[in-house]
């Protein structure tokens, strides 16, 4: 019934006129190929094999990109505690959570070094849909670590309408004050050439750093895990968690010097890339391997390929997965990997594949 479904079969039976329904008799109308019952538990034992060996490609990847992502946060994590120089002299920040930091930095609250613009509330009711208007940011529109227009609203200016102070400005860093911490990290973005014009609206915050602070690295700041790691105590059982101006003030930092801060910047910019790319290619990986794993199955049950020869006996009598625990199939899987990412340090990959092996397993091979 997937092959049916996604071979699009199922959306001529339906009546979409309102809602799609596939009812009990147009189920029955469906022409299926029916093969011999030996020749269906073969088919089911060959996708059973196959497929398990495509889920756990699937979960490799999965697993490199959780693991990409830590690192990239370890990365910046200790950037913004430790500097780039671990030879230097460190000092007791008098904050748990932050320890030692170089003793030439300076630790004080946010608030100090910002001036946070809360956005203005606009009424919905003068919300427009079109486009020749300036655009809104609304809470909807921050993403993590960039902004989304698919949801986009308008507001027509007029001459000495007293909204100047709320446009946005390029580069600026804004934070999404409901909800702003979700699976893929915190709601906070910096503004591009190609988010301009707009207007903040309520329940969005935009930052103005202070002189002896980067931008870049307000935004490292206010996208970090310290910064989600300090917010959360605050907002959990909540129904909606909500950060206050006056919470974003408080959080405290570490801040080196400003010629620091851009060397930071640009070592983290260098680092993220890297993984970013990483990160792209083992998505595209996930997405060409549901292909095949769905290509796969659609062939199987239609008789496409035949698959009679392809299982041995002994999957026939017992398909289930068996322990994947063989050392000595480790550097295979390892190959797998490194030619899906050519970029990918050894090391990292080890790590990667032997922590998912620990805890899995996996088809037979």
């Amino acid at each position: 019934m997937a092959t049916v479904k996604s071979n699009g079969y199922v959306d001529v039976l339906c009546n979409k006129s309102t809602i799609a329904h596939f009812t009990a008799e147009k189920v029955a109308q469906v022409l299926v190929p029916f093969p011999p019952k030996q020749e269906q538990r073969t088919i089911a034992s060959f996708l059973d094999r196959e497929t398990a060996k495509i889920d756990a490609l699937i979960a490799l990847q999965e697993k490199l990109i959780a693991l990409l992502e830590e690192k990239r946060q370890a990365i910046i994590s200790h950037a913004l505690t430790k500097g780039l120089n671990p030879n230097a002299p460190l000092k007791d920040s008098g904050v748990e959570w932050l320890g030692s930091v170089p003793a030439h930095w300076k630790v004080s609250r946010l608030g100090r070094y910002i001036s946070l613009l809360s956005g203005f509330a606009f009424p919905s009711a003068g919300f427009s849909t079109d486009d020749s208007e300036t655009r809104l940011l609304r809470g909807v529109n921050v993403g993590v670590g960039r902004i989304k227009w698919d949801e986009g609203v308008y507001w027509m200016r007029t001459e000495n309408d007293g909204l100047d102070e709320f446009e946005l400005r390029l580069g600026q860093v804004v934070l999404g004050m409901d909800r702003p911490w979700i699976a893929e990290g915190v709601r906070a973005a910096r503004i591009t050439d190609e988010d301009l014009p707009c207007l903040l609206l309520q329940r969005v915050a935009a930052f103005t750093p202070a002189a002896e602070l980067d931008e870049g690295f307000l935004y490292l700041l206010v996208s970090s895990d310290l910064f989600a790691a300090y917010f959360s105590p605050e907002t959990t059982g909540v129904s909606v968690p909500h950060i206050s101006p006056s919470q974003i003030a408080n959080f405290v930092v570490c801040l080196p010097p400003y010629e620091e801060q851009t060397e930071i910047v640009a070592l983290v910019d260098e680092k993220s890339r890297k993984y970013s790319a990483m990160i792209r290619e083992a998505e595209r990986a996930i997405e060409l391997l549901k292909e095949r794993r769905s290509a796969l199955i659609s062939a199987a049950v239609t008789g496409q390929i035949d698959v009679r020869g392809a299982v041995p006996s002994h999957a026939l009598i017992d398909p289930q997965c068996t322990p994947y625990s063989e050392r000595g199939k480790i550097e295979a899987e390892l190959e797998e990997i490194r030619s899906l990412h050519p970029s990918i340090e050894r090391d990292m990959a080890v790590q990667m594949l032997e922590g998912w092996i620990a805890g899995k397993n996996a088809g037979v091979r």
